[in-house]
């Protein structure tokens, strides 16, 4: 029988062709059984594993063949093997079977990480959803462009702004499924930090774009639910994660020699993930911090107590681990040090006494100074934290204290 067309032939063979981005792959076992194999392999008819590939089709994982091994069987088996009775004698060549007509190709299968009823569910519209693939390569011209669109957007966040700019410095850029979305007149919706980001950090970045979108949706946007490093934590994992997740704020501060304040304590999703994977001991003092809050030393929050304990364990875990046992248990083994038993008290009464109010970052400089005296041997004659402050270039108060 004579075949006029690629496509002719692959019905005849009853093979399934899937596309894989721009690729097609043939199903393995459909082109077998098509020439009267059993199965085909790596080393059989010369070839070879890169080939194969191993993709998603209906709900399962098959082997399939590239293009190019399906060109390579065909080369190969012209004229010795039969379909039906007679190997289709045809002048295809390779340009003709890698461009199969595309209505008889199956759309892409999502990977196996869907529930298998709304993997079925979103077969069918595949071919409309947003994916990595579709984003584009946003440089500080196109951002500018775009940015024109830009008349009743809020102003620039600088906190967001500045974060979105180290993003691109550092190379962590990603593109998470955010379109930079604009309205059917082409005013600039969503997505504005983005591109003042790019075109400050002169940094060409991957974007999804989207266009069309009623305007009257600007009111909606952002309105969600921000993910926390807390939830971060919790998918990579971790357990008790909204205390890991403050205690690796304070620790990533203190060990940068910097104030424990809530803008030292943010730290970037990745980041945040990074350190609880890679520093062991922070599990091991929030551990120890979450026991002690459980028996009853309040007076300092947990968050402050396991930064600072994992810290501390990495300079001088046996010293560090007997500081805070003085500190915060009750029963602690052995004779407080007068300089702990100070610190204990202030921090008892300062905690009992709701009239005065004290924050994260004084309570983390006098247990600084107190653990820093107490390694060395020494004793403090008194608790007291001045913060620096510069007026006119003349500097007064005392450097933020670094555990040392």
């Amino acid at each position: 029988m004579d075949f006029k067309s690629v496509q002719q032939w692959i019905d005849a063979m009853a093979v399934r062709v899937v596309r894989q981005g721009q690729r097609n792959y043939f199903v393995e076992k459909d082109v077998a059984a098509s020439i009267n194999e059993p199965s085909l392999r790596p080393g059989q008819y010369q070839l070879r594993s890169d080939n194969f590939a191993r993709l998603p089709v209906g709900g399962e994982t098959l082997d399939c063949l590239t293009a190019g091994g399906l060109q390579k069987l065909y080369a190969l088996t012209e004229g010795k093997l039969d379909i039906d009775g007679g190997m289709p004698l045809t002048t295809l060549n390779s340009a003709d079977i890698a461009n199969v007509q595309a209505d008889h190709i199956a759309q892409d299968v999502p990977p196996r990480g869907f529930d298998s009823p709304i993997q079925e569910a979103l077969i069918p519209y595949l071919s409309c959803l947003i994916g990595p693939n579709n984003a584009v390569l946003v440089t500080p011209e196109l951002a500018k462009i775009l940015l024109g669109g830009n008349l009743k957007n809020r102003p620039k966040s600088n906190r967001n702004f500045k974060r979105l700019c180290s993003q691109l410095r550092a190379g962590k850029w990603k593109v998470n499924g955010a379109a930079i979305s604009f309205s059917r007149n082409w005013f600039l919706l969503d997505g504005q930090h983005r591109l003042f980001a790019i075109v400050e950090t002169g940094i060409p970045a991957l974007c999804i774009i989207g266009f069309g979108f009623d305007p009257a949706v600007f009111a909606t946007l952002d309105q969600g639910a921000k993910r926390t490093n807390a939830d971060n934590l919790s998918i990579a994992g971790f357990a008790s994660t909204r205390l890991l997740a403050g205690a690796i704020g304070v620790y990533q501060a203190v060990k940068n020699g910097v104030i424990v304040n809530n803008t030292a304590r943010a730290i970037e999703p990745e980041e945040c993930v990074r350190l609880a994977q890679e520093t062991p001991l922070l599990q091991a003092a929030v551990k120890k911090a979450r026991d002690y809050h459980r028996r009853g030393a309040r007076f300092v929050s947990d968050a402050l107590i396991g930064g600072l304990m994992a810290r501390g364990m990495e300079i001088d875990k046996r010293t560090t681990t007997r500081f805070f046992d003085y500190l915060l248990n009750d029963n602690c083994k052995g004779i407080r040090p007068t300089s702990i038993q100070k610190l204990r008290t202030q921090l008892l009464r300062d905690y009992m006494d709701k009239s005065r109010s004290t924050n994260a970052s004084f309570t983390a400089a006098v247990i600084i100074k107190v653990w820093n005296a107490y390694r060395q041997g020494q004793s403090l004659r008194s608790l007291k934290y001045t913060p620096e402050t510069v007026i006119d270039g003349v500097s007064s108060g005392e450097p933020y204290p670094i555990m040392a």
